[in-house]
């Protein structure tokens, strides 16, 4: 957790067996600052690790391949694969790029393929050397950790794939008619309290 919050990276506790964040820290309390991650593991020396990705300068394309619904062979290129990638005690794929300085993208997919998520601002992942609750550990692919290469740039589909979907979120949204009429308070109930103030 230390040599993460060293780069940068905004890391906080998780519970080891829910995956949840402890004593009311959540990914928002993520800080990439050496000290309070120390006070956590200290307190909490089990603990698993959660990364806060788009805080962390990281978009990650969560590709649960074990999943029988999963359809996203083909996705991407060998070059794409080419980035940080963490094998998830599920078995499932981690792969991290390093999320565009203009854009602010979420966790909306878009029109990925089932069994692909993103994560982004607003979304986190369990890092290495973290357990499963299952009791196997998630761990850099061989040659992918991010102490081993830089993160990839957002391959283009994927960056065409996100501006879409943070177009739909953004669309007007129609909300109903709104009335001007004067409330008769005379029709509300005030409690005691609220009638002397």
């Amino acid at each position: 957790a230390i040599w993460y919050a060293k780069h940068g990276w905004q890391v906080f506790p998780l519970r080891p067996q829910t995956k949840e964040p402890f004593g009311g820290l959540g990914l928002y309390s993520a800080p990439a600052d050496v000290n309070q991650v120390w006070q956590w593991w200290k307190r909490w020396p089990d603990a698993n690790i959660g990364l806060h990705c788009g805080a962390s300068g990281v978009l990650v394309l969560d590709a649960d391949e074990y999943k029988d619904t999963y359809n996203g062979d083909g996705l991407l290129t060998r070059a794409d694969e080419n980035t940080v990638t963490s094998l998830t005690g599920s078995g499932g794929t981690h792969l991290l790029y390093a999320m565009p300085e203009y854009a602010h993208y979420g966790n909306a997919k878009g029109q990925l393929p089932k069994g692909v998520d993103v994560r982004g601002y607003g979304g986190y992942i369990v890092v290495p050397p973290s357990i499963h609750p299952n009791g196997n550990a998630y761990q850099w692919e061989a040659g992918y950790g991010p102490h081993e290469i830089p993160l990839l740039p957002l391959p283009p589909f994927l960056v065409e794939l996100l501006d879409k979907a943070q177009a739909a979120s953004g669309q007007a949204v129609k909300l109903p008619d709104i009335t001007t009429e004067k409330p008769k308070l005379s029709d509300w109930r005030l409690s005691f309290s609220m009638q002397r103030t």
